[in-house]
């Protein structure tokens, strides 16, 4: 066969190259049965064919087991048999651990007791995570004493716990967290000592960060400008009235400024005099509503085609003089 002659398809061009190398496609029998022997130990299929740092270089490539398990099929459906056995069992542990059922503290590795670690796939037992977590193991007597000193010199739990100052890393951490809390639970005297110790920690981290960055811009603060029209809120000095609160809350907010204070002066001298009561406010405040709006008609009523004017409206808007003087003096000029 000549070596430039071109094949169909990948496996004709393998066995091919085997046929010129003077090779038989699939594996010796001296192969097959250590294949066998490490599916059988709990390799898994990736690490005879791939290659492991503990297994060692692959044994054969994938290819070749893919074409033996074609040639000996019997053998083919034991090897995938173990092969996915071992997979699966490498997905929940490794080693000895992948078979436990308890853990060693007796506790059953299997229900809401089982927690399977992301990533490694790893399993652990709640029960004794949470005790890991509410009973650590207690901090030695030397870093006891080491976060007394730090603490009687001024210093703050962060430095203890994390070993920073303002974010910046000045030394090894003593203890975590975990465990100052669970030791100022069971020391009440060195709970005292950092009580004392940490009363205004806030007010000297301040100090702390004002020495670190002394140069900060002040803003001058201006006063702003009021722009809008003062508004009813019914908060006012002192204890508010029943019937100011009533009335307030009676009249709706969207009317303009000037109209809402008629109708409230209008509703309060009503209830003063008897004619009106809180209860009915929310209901009738549209009567009082139509006498402001005919005591002020200068809004709703026209003469000819066009609404009429106020006296006392202004002429110009930057000027002081209004429309009633210049009519008063146009009529006895």
């Amino acid at each position: 066969m000549s070596r430039t002659q071109k094949f169909r398809s990948r496996e004709e061009r393998s066995a091919a190259r085997l046929k010129w190398l003077g090779m038989r496609p699939g594996m010796t029998s001296e192969l097959a049965d250590e294949f066998m022997r490490r599916l059988t130990a709990g390799h898994t299929l990736r690490k005879i064919t791939s290659g492991d740092k503990k297994c060692g270089p692959a044994l054969v490539t994938p290819g070749r087991f893919k074409k033996h398990c074609e040639m000996h099929p019997q053998w083919g459906a034991e090897a995938m048999r173990l092969a996915r056995a071992n997979a699966k069992a490498a997905d929940y542990g490794k080693g000895h651990k992948r078979n436990l059922t308890h853990c060693k503290f007796g506790h059953p590795l299997s229900g809401e007791n089982l927690y399977i670690a992301p990533g490694r796939r790893e399993r652990k037992c709640m029960a004794c995570t949470k005790l890991r977590y509410s009973t650590p193991r207690p901090p030695t007597d030397e870093q006891i004493q080491r976060a007394t000193e730090l603490l009687n010199g001024g210093n703050s739990l962060n430095l203890v716990c994390t070993g920073k100052i303002a974010g910046q890393l000045v030394q090894a951490p003593l203890f975590s967290y975990r465990k100052l809390k669970f030791y100022r639970a069971q020391n009440p005297e060195f709970d005292l000592l950092v009580k004392s110790a940490t009363a205004d920690s806030n007010s000297r981290a301040q100090l702390r960060r004002w020495k670190l960055n002394p140069v900060r811009s002040r803003r001058i603060i201006v006063p702003r400008t009021l722009t809008r029209q003062p508004t009813l809120t019914g908060i006012i000095a002192g204890r508010s009235h029943e019937i100011f609160t009533a009335v307030d809350r009676a009249v709706p907010r969207n009317l303009d400024f000037e109209t809402r204070k008629e109708v409230m002066s209008e509703m309060m001298l009503a209830i003063l005099e008897g004619k009106l009561t809180l209860e009915e406010a929310p209901f009738r405040y549209r009567e009082f509503l139509r006498i402001t709006n005919r005591m002020f008609p200068t809004q709703y009523a026209k003469f000819g085609n066009s609404l009429l004017l106020s006296l006392d409206e202004p002429i110009f808007d930057d000027g002081s003089g209004r429309r009633g003087d210049n009519v008063t003096h146009n009529l006895w000029t």
